[in-house]
């Protein structure tokens, strides 16, 4: 996780003095007599330690929302705490003065943000926290919501569900149950999966509440891994939830050396309820949406174009073989579960509910250390923490949380007093997750009067968002250009490292993170509508069977993988007597390409930064027609995906290029980065970083390059000989803009100055090759 570097004394210092000189200068020029004004000093010491105190709150307010995109809350309330208090302790009286009515602004702008992201993303805030006294004073009105009890008697449902999920019990149903309760390897299957589930149940169920979502998924979870955290499929799929390393990013699980949060069972089971509830608002059907998750959403739509119907049942047969049987053996599987004894498993035995404190550890201890000093196995360190690739605790630049038995951590922290062997720099108890059964937990949330949070884990943050690049016009006001994008000011400071007394000069151009609904808002896309087909646009396919379809999606496609010790049993019974199922008669409609008379098709390159509306409108057609000429049922494209266009405006050759003397592969569908980097004897970063990939996400039909490309070398050369070695960081730079303008990447810019997110400081001086030497 990246974490924003902490400013040094002298940096800081530095920093702290050329704003008191640019804010004095202001207030000079501000003056209206020639005459020296004998409170402008007291003035200029005033307004710099208002934005000194403004930079501090706002450093740990970003810190905060970086720890809630983590999913580590405790910290994210400490820092959400700890910039209400120095918000709270600045002089009002001193705002309050007619003179200092920017500052007000200024104030008021981070107070507002602070108070609304600190309510809408963190539950059962403490009752003395400032925040609630904080937000009457400022004038941010909220209510308390979601008040509910959780009374959970055994780790297993209880036979009651939310409702959302049918639980259909036919032939192809009971030919699974069958499978499981009868055979030999079912059985031995269910004996496992009953055992873990006494174990992950619990806390699994709970995540799902939180997220609004069906605890049926919980079934599909033992589908997709047997529910062992650790398990690999051939493909690549990893964990509880078996996603793809693409999809895994997409979803906020963070993947590198030492770690992999697909294995982590609390974050892998949140970013599970977000994906499967966004595949079922394409689709509006839990059965499909399961199907998706198993085959990608291009699979099911051609079994949705072929079969003409969009009732699963009717679909199924037109399913890839392990897709056609995964909803089936998740039915069978709720069934058993529900009532294990019904179905021969009289005496199941469960493993103990999984339960552990929380603590935050900054050292170089191994997993045998830590359990020494918890006084307790070495498995069930390793079990607790399942995402850690390494049995040691991650080097990074904060500290890092880690589980251990519940109870336990007074017992770890005495110990790790004593013990004169290991060392760490910080140790302290971050909350626990015990087993609370048979007892009442109330959770509460909060609701902000006008401000609507769809997904609390992405607020302020850029992953997984679309991104519009604005103009700044001199005089615009940033509350003026967070009104147009719907978004708040200060997320715009903090996605283009504005700090508080700095503002942006015409022609910086500022980048905006969207959400998919905000952006169609913003873009002018319309809402998905029904076709003649019963389909919806964001689920469009072509039902032109004369011809292979070409199916973009953002979905890593899981291939189907041969039977693994830890995972479910491949069954594909014989179905004799297979349900009736009555569907409503429907025409099939030949639709065919959209191609404009008198018009020669050409081709576009995607470049960095396009995004198809932007294309369309450079090129004047319609954006609906260049998702259907290129099948595109979604927004997304790619750096090097080659677009189809029908336009009178006529494509530069520069845009039809792909890259000088390189070596290209068009990726066909289920192909992923690793197997192509793998077929061309390449590194994964070489192929990330020749085709100016930021992760693993690659498309059907999008063209990479394979081989290093000559004007590779050649910006190698060109950098190796830059005259200028060193650059300065000004007013509205950002990495990226700093990167064009040299032509180096970013990527090298990070690597050459050790900088390990996107954050630059005026006035920091970047090493611009990679021989510079910091003196």
């Amino acid at each position: 996780m990246n974490k924003h570097r902490t400013l040094s004394p002298g940096i800081y210092f530095i920093f702290v003095c050329a704003l008191a000189f640019s804010l004095s200068q202001f207030l000079s020029g501000c003056s209206s007599s020639e005459e020296p004004n004998p409170g402008l000093g007291e003035r200029a010491k005033d307004s710099t330690a208002l934005y000194t105190k403004l930079e501090e709150a706002f450093g740990d307010y970003k810190s905060a929302l970086q720890h809630n995109q983590a999913f580590e809350d405790l910290e994210a309330k400490k820092k959400f705490e700890s910039a209400v208090k120095k918000l709270s302790k600045i002089d009002q009286s001193l705002l309050e003065e007619t003179a200092n009515y920017k500052w007000k602004l200024d104030y008021m702008e981070l107070a507002t943000s602070v108070v609304q992201d600190y309510l809408v993303t963190q539950k059962d805030i403490s009752e003395s926290s400032e925040v609630f006294r904080f937000a009457d004073r400022i004038g941010v009105h909220y209510e308390k919501v979601k008040q509910y009890t959780e009374n959970v008697e055994e780790p297993l449902p209880d036979g009651t569900t939310s409702g959302s999920v049918p639980l259909i019990k036919n032939d192809y149903v009971q030919e699974y149950i069958d499978f499981f309760s009868k055979t030999e390897r079912g059985r031995n299957f269910m004996d496992k999966v009953l055992y873990r589930s006494g174990k992950y149940f619990p806390l699994m169920r709970k995540i799902l509440r939180n997220n609004d979502a069906p605890e049926e998924f919980i079934y599909l979870s033992v589908q997709e891994s047997g529910l062992d955290p650790k398990i690999i499929s051939r493909a690549g799929a990893v964990g509880l939830w078996q996603f793809m390393p693409a999809t895994g990013y997409e979803y906020g699980l963070y993947q590198d050396q030492y770690r992999d949060d697909r294995r982590d069972f609390e974050k892998a089971t949140e970013s599970a309820a977000k994906f499967l509830k966004r595949l079922n608002r394409n689709y509006d059907d839990w059965y499909l949406s399961f199907a998706a998750y198993n085959a990608g959403p291009g699979r099911v739509n051609s079994a949705l174009n072929k079969s003409g119907s969009r009732d699963y049942w009717t679909v199924r047969s037109y399913l890839p073989g392990e897709t056609k049987n995964y909803v089936p053996s998740i039915l069978a599987l709720s069934f058993i579960f529900r009532d294990p004894s019904a179905y021969g498993f009289k005496a199941p035995e469960y493993g103990r509910a999984i339960s552990f404190d929380r603590v935050n550890i900054k050292g170089n201890l191994t997993f045998e250390q830590v359990a020494r000093l918890c006084e307790c196995d070495v498995d069930e360190i390793s079990e607790l923490n399942s995402e850690l690739m390494v049995e040691s605790i991650p080097q990074y630049d904060v500290a890092y949380q880690m589980r251990i038995p519940h109870g336990k951590y007074d017992t770890f922290a005495a110990n790790l007093k004593k013990d004169k062997e290991v060392y760490a720099s910080t140790c302290e108890f971050a909350g626990n997750e015990k087993n609370n059964f048979g007892t009442s937990v109330t959770a509460v949330e909060y609701k902000v009067t006008g401000y609507d949070v769809k997904d609390k884990r992405t607020v302020g943050s850029s992953a997984s968002a679309k991104v519009v690049k604005h103009s700044y016009i001199d005089g615009e006001q940033l509350t003026t250009i967070s009104s147009k994008y719907y978004v708040k000011p200060a997320h715009l400071r903090i996605w283009n490292n504005m700090s508080y007394g700095t503002y942006p000069s015409k022609g910086n151009e500022l980048m905006v993170y969207l959400d998919e609904a905000t952006y169609n808002l913003v873009m002018n896309i319309p809402p998905p509508v029904k076709n003649d087909n019963g389909y919806t646009d964001n689920t469009k396919i072509s039902t032109d069977n004369t011809s292979t379809n070409t199916e973009v999606t953002t979905e890593v496609v899981k291939e189907p993988e041969p039977v693994q010790e830890n995972s479910t049993p491949t069954y594909t019974p014989e179905v004799k007597n297979p349900p009736v199922v009555k569907t409503k008669t429907e025409t099939k409609t030949e639709t065919k390409t959209k191609t404009p008379p008198n018009k020669k098709a050409q081709t576009y390159v995607v470049k960095e930064g396009d995004y198809l509306g932007t294309i369309a409108k450079e090129y004047e057609v319609d954006l609906n027609d260049l998702k259907d000429w290129n099948n595109i049922s979604d927004d997304k494209i790619l750096v090097g995906q080659k677009l189809k266009i029908y336009s009178d405006i006529k494509i530069d050759k520069e845009d039809t290029k792909t890259v000088k003397g390189a070596k290209t592969h068009t990726v066909q569908d289920g192909e992923y980065l690793t197997m192509i980097a793998k077929k061309y004897k390449v590194t994964l970063d070489e192929l990330k970083e020749w085709n100016d990939l930021d992760d693993d996400v690659i498309q059907s039909g999008q063209v990479l390059v394979v081989k290093e490309p000559v004007s590779n070398k050649e910006t190698k050369n060109k950098t190796t000989g830059n005259k200028k070695k060193t650059y300065k960081v000004k007013k509205g730079d950002t990495l990226a803009s700093i990167a064009e303008e040299f032509g180096v990447t970013i990527k090298d810019l990070k690597k050459w100055n050790k900088i390990k997110d996107d954050t630059v400081m005026i006035g920091q001086v970047l090493n611009l090759t990679a021989e510079t030497k910091k003196k």
